[in-house]
């Protein structure tokens, strides 16, 4: 529908001054009614590629209502010094599925090459492609040798490893993102924190997705039909609004018992039972 339009003359306009109803009939026949162009037309805003171009509206303030309580909860402040960690890629050649075998190889490594090759560098390795150093090796691609000594009646084996430098990740951006003045959190540095507090432990616990089991822990006992169970933690590093926190919580692992070869037991089968 076109917009309607009407003159209404001024009482004090005089007949001179009024225009003749044949050069407003003209003036009529000349007006065209036109489709608006694109500069015209009101675009709507895109949205941002990222989410890095978003802003989070601000958090409300506490609240105030009821009385203060002190609560006790398993997270641990972690301070980490603003440094930079090295990511290096592995492959292992053949190739084995076992993150237990993977790290027994990469132990025979470290041992056999760290004053030298390595630099006297002490990774860190989530016991499949990647491995991190707190500063880089003397060479940015190299490939060793290692022999997998003979152990629960395997053989000695030879295994081709190959490490190459993928990349570095900052913790300044982690440190960035506690603080507020970085948008997405940086989940490539949490991992390679997350492997680097694993590392000794994994050595020396039997290590289910990110939790830790051993008989050392004490508490353990058989409870029947050929099943064992062991006490154990989980941890796991969290940003929270008070800084970087760990995580730890207790948990129980069952094992299925297996006869061997001289009436050994051998765990076969583990399910991890949260408590």
């Amino acid at each position: 529908m076109t917009p309607s339009a009407s003159y209404h003359p001024s009482p004090l306009a005089t007949a001179a001054d009024s225009p003749s109803s044949s050069s407003i009939g003209e003036e009529l026949r000349h007006l065209t009614i036109a489709e608006p162009t694109k500069e015209q037309t009101p675009q709507p805003a895109a949205p941002p590629a990222s989410s890095k171009g978003l802003r989070h509206p601000a958090r409300p303030d506490f609240g105030t209502a009821g009385r203060p309580c002190l609560v006790r909860a398993n997270h641990f402040l972690v301070e980490i010094a603003d440094n930079t960690l090295f990511h290096y890629d592995v492959s292992i050649v053949p190739e084995s599925v076992s993150r237990a075998t993977n790290r027994k190889i990469i132990s025979e490594l470290v041992k056999a090459h760290k004053d030298k090759a390595l630099g006297r560098r002490m990774p860190a390795y989530d016991g499949r492609k990647n491995l991190y150093t707190a500063s880089t090796f003397p060479f940015e691609s190299k490939e060793f040798t290692v022999l997998l000594p003979e152990n629960d009646g395997r053989k000695a084996k030879d295994f081709r490893v190959i490490i190459k430098l993928a990349g570095n990740t900052s913790i300044h951006n982690l440190k960035e993102f506690l603080a507020g003045r970085q948008i997405e959190a940086p989940q490539e540095v949490i991992q390679a924190l997350d492997i680097v507090l694993r590392e000794s432990p994994s050595t020396k616990y039997t290590s289910v997705a990110r939790s830790f089991f051993s008989p050392s822990f004490g508490h353990w006992a058989p409870i029947g039909e050929g099943l064992e169970c062991w006490r154990g933690y989980y941890q796991s590093l969290r940003p929270t609004q008070m800084g970087l926190s760990l995580n730890i919580g207790r948990n129980c692992w069952v094992c299925k018992l297996g006869m061997q070869k001289k009436n050994q037991y051998v765990k076969i089968v583990a399910y991890p039972i949260l408590t």
